[in-house]
């Protein structure tokens, strides 16, 4: 085996120099190596551990349940490690039912609960809405059956990088640098955009956290959707898990939308055979209501 020698000069009295030859023994400096490297591999499981957070295992995506004719409705029931957790998803086909602004403004209150929403708009289904400021005002473009409610577009660079519309009973999500108004049923902006051309959208960052979004599948429905805090998820997490097989929790989405998350979330439904209330902890300014048209 080769043995490296390393050479001192050692500085003695007299101004005398001598060389000194130390021998190092490769044993040891084996052992450091061997150490080094193992140290290494921990740091970067670890790393990679609270990168994936052991991921999201979907114990079992739910059967769909007509609720009423072209709205159906399931449950996705969410494992990681021990922690178990649900996404409801709510289905619905935008010929029969349409999806409606709420605002706490128009009954004369800053804030509303959702279930709130809900009766108050006739609907069967409420969603929390996008983001707002300090003030309760929602934040982005905002538009109701031609009545521009707010007609600043923010920055696609930002959070908000997606405007949702309906026009003619069409849903479509539209990148916010190349949205241009025009009159339409609805038209909100939020984000970020989860999911677009069917594949998770890249760079999406965030701690895990109780989300709300909805998503449009190939046959023009249109998905609400929102998990509860048993089983709390990333931005991309949630991405992946909208474009899995049916079976597997996923709605084949070619696009998915981001809305308001945190505490802000929640969903309530109610029909005549079924009831669902998931709250949010703060009841919000603005939601999303789906009615019979």
């Amino acid at each position: 085996m080769f043995t490296p020698w390393v050479c001192f000069k050692v500085k003695r009295r007299g101004s005398c120099k001598k060389r000194i030859n130390v021998q190092i023994d490769m044993a040891i400096l084996s052992k450091i190596k061997l150490t080094t490297c193992l140290m290494f591999l921990i740091v970067v499981l670890w790393s990679f551990c609270v990168e994936a957070g052991g991921g999201v295992l979907v114990s079992s995506g739910g059967s769909w349940k007509e609720l009423e004719p072209g709205l159906e409705y399931r449950r996705v029931v969410l494992e990681r490690g021990g922690d178990k957790g649900s996404m409801e998803q709510v289905r619905f086909d935008l010929q029969r039912w349409k999806l409606a602004l709420c605002r706490g403004e128009d009954y004369g209150v800053k804030t509303i609960s959702l279930s709130e929403m809900r009766r108050r708009k006739e609907g069967v289904v409420a969603i929390n809405g996008m983001f707002f400021d300090e003030k309760y005002k929602p934040l982005g473009y905002l538009q109701q059956n031609g009545r521009v409610l707010n007609d600043y577009i923010c920055p696609a660079g930002g959070l908000l990088s997606g405007v949702f519309t309906v026009c003619n009973r069409q849903a479509n999500l539209t990148y916010a640098d190349d949205f241009y108004p025009f009159p339409c049923e609805l038209a909100f902006q939020s984000g970020p955009r989860l999911v677009v051309n069917s594949q998770p959208n890249s760079g999406l960052r965030g701690e895990r956290e109780r989300l709300s979004g909805l998503a449009k599948d190939g046959r023009g429905r249109l998905i609400l959707y929102c998990n509860d805090y048993s089983c709390p998820l990333t931005l991309r997490e949630c991405a992946e898990l909208l474009v899995r097989p049916e079976n597997e929790g996923g709605v084949a989405p070619l696009w998915a939308l981001n809305l308001d998350g945190g505490s802000s979330s929640g969903i309530s439904i109610k029909t005549a055979g079924y009831r669902c209330e998931h709250p949010s902890l703060l009841s919000v300014p603005v939601g999303l209501v789906v009615k019979r048209r």
